[in-house]
C-alpha cells in the first residue's frame, strides 16, 4: 500500500516563520509537523511514501532522508510549480502505478483544499474510479455537508480535531472497501 503527501507549498502564509525553513518542517513540540503526518501513516500499517516536493526540496530530504529513521520507504517527486491537488496525483501516476493490481486502496481529504475541494475531488474519484472509497475530513463542518459527502459514497466524514485511533478505524473501514474495489478493477487498464 502506498500513501502519496503534498509538501511542495512554499508556506508565503506562514511567514515570517518560513523564511528560514520549509514550513513542512516548522517544529510542533520540537518536531517537524511532516513526521507527525509520516508517522501517522506508518502506524497505519503503510510505509511507501511518495513525497510531493518544490523549492524546499533540498530542506525536506535532508530532514527525512530515505525515511528508515521513521519506518517508512520514501520516493521524492519533484513538482516544478504549485499547480495543484489534481497535478500531485498526475506527476504522481508512476509512482501510484506501480503498485500490485489488486492492491487495497482509499482516498483520504479534507474539504478546504486549493484548487479543488475535497468533496469536489470525490466526485471526480466517484466519475473516474468508481467504488474507490473516500474518507473525508473538516475542521469545518456541518450536518448539511456531512450529509452531502455521505450521499455522495463517502465511507466516513470525520471532524477536526480527532483522535488518531479514530482516523485508523475509518481507514481500516474504508480499506474494507478498497479491497473490493481492488477486485472488481483487477486487470482493468485505463
Amino acid at each position: 500500500m502506498k500513501a502519496l503527501v503534498l509538501s511542495g507549498g512554499a508556506g508565503t502564509r506562514l511567514r515570517p516563520i518560513t523564511h528560514t525553513s520549509a514550513k513542512q518542517l516548522v517544529p510542533v513540540a520540537n518536531k517537524p509537523v511532516l513526521f507527525y503526518g509520516l508517522e501517522a501513516i506508518r502506524d497505519a500499517g503503510i510505509t511507501d511514501v511518495g513525497i510531493i516536493v518544490g523549492d524546499t526540496r533540498p530542506e525536506i530530504e535532508a530532514a527525512v532522508g530515505d525515511g528508515s529513521a521513521l519506518g517508512i520507504r520514501v520516493t521524492y517527486i519533484p513538482q516544478e510549480a504549485p499547480l495543484g491537488l489534481g497535478h500531485c496525483v498526475l506527476i504522481a501516476r508512476e509512482f501510484l502505478a506501480d503498485s500490485p493490481a489488486r492492491e487495497q486502496a482509499c482516498v483520504l481529504t479534507d474539504v478546504r483544499m486549493p484548487g479543488m475541494d475535497g468533496l469536489e475531488l470525490q466526485a471526480e474519484i466517484a466519475a473516474r474510479l468508481r467504488g474507490l472509497p473516500v474518507i473525508v475530513m473538516t475542521g469545518h463542518g456541518d450536518v448539511p455537508l456531512a450529509v452531502r459527502a455521505m450521499q455522495a459514497g463517502a465511507v466516513d466524514f470525520l471532524e477536526k480535531p480527532f483522535e488518531d485511533e479514530q482516523l485508523f478505524e475509518s481507514i481500516r473501514r474504508a480499506l474494507e472497501h478498497g479491497s473490493r474495489f481492488a477486485e472488481e478493477n483487477a486487470g482493468v487498464e485505463e
